[in-house]
């Protein structure tokens, strides 16, 4: 289920999913922005049956911390 996260990023950020790594960030993805992290958010939740806060959003700023926020909202990501 990993590589499902990086292919809701990558479909949201408009990336190719080998683009991606855990260490992935807003830092190096130019399309990850305020706005594409909203539609993220909602696309994650989505994706992996799940309701995350606003404070699990705004600490979702890597992949290795959105897969780490998804797998402690139990979306079971092993």
């Amino acid at each position: 289920m990993q590589d499902r996260v990086l292919e809701v990023c990558a479909q949201v950020f408009g990336v190719p999913a080998s683009s991606l790594t855990d260490d992935s960030s807003p830092d190096d993805i130019a399309g990850w922005d305020s706005l594409s992290h909203v539609q993220l958010i909602v696309a994650l939740e989505e994706a992996f049956a799940v309701t995350l806060t606003p404070d699990d959003a705004m600490d979702m700023l890597s992949v290795r911390l959105i897969k780490l926020v998804l797998t402690e909202r139990g979306a079971g990501l092993d």
